[in-house]
């Protein structure tokens, strides 16, 4: 079993990650902080499908097919990026909304 510190450094250390690479495209980019989000998430997202076929029993990374492919994770990292898409579409506002904007408050 895995101490706390681990535990939590496993969670942390992708959402700084993300959290670095969205506001860096959105400044970048001169997109708001939605759709640069969207795009970073895509990313790894994308690597997941590109993968999957390697999970599979027989494949790349489980030749023995010992281990279970992560079809449920990958469910749901899809059903995100699709509800954050909707939420981008549905509310314009908040999908403009990003570094442009907050430079523009100072």
């Amino acid at each position: 079993m895995e101490d706390a510190p681990t535990r939590r450094m496993r969670w942390i250390l992708p959402v700084v990650i993300l959290t670095s690479l969205t506001v860096f495209l959105s400044s970048v980019l001169s997109l708001g902080f939605l759709w640069a989000f969207v795009i970073a998430f895509a990313w790894p997202v994308l690597g997941l499908i590109v993968t999957f076929d390697d999970d599979l029993p027989g494949g790349w990374s489980n030749p023995d097919g010992k281990e279970k492919p992560p079809y449920v994770a990958l469910l749901g990292m899809i059903g995100f990026e699709i509800l954050l898409v909707w939420i981008a579409l549905q509310f314009p506002m908040t999908a403009d909304f990003g570094m442009r904007s907050l430079i523009a408050l100072m």
